[in-house]
């Protein structure tokens, strides 16, 4: 995933997907959150958005969209 973004999963099989980006490209995070859903927050002390996505069913569909595009 371009920018900085990850996919993460915790001890405790919680997974989730994340894009930080510097406030001047928000539109593409709210574009991203229109398009699979999610939460966009501003990351305390800087000029950058985070986007989140944890629901299981939405992260089996953006592994769906990006499968063979990495």
């Amino acid at each position: 995933i371009d920018s900085d973004g990850n996919f993460y999963i915790s001890k405790k099989n919680y997974i989730s997907c994340e894009i930080t980006m510097h406030e001047k490209e928000i539109q593409t995070l709210t574009f991203i959150k229109k398009f699979l859903g999610g939460h966009i927050n501003q990351r305390k002390n800087t000029k950058a958005y985070r986007w989140r996505l944890y629901k299981l069913i939405h992260i089996k569909e953006l592994c769906n969209l990006i499968n063979g595009k990495l």
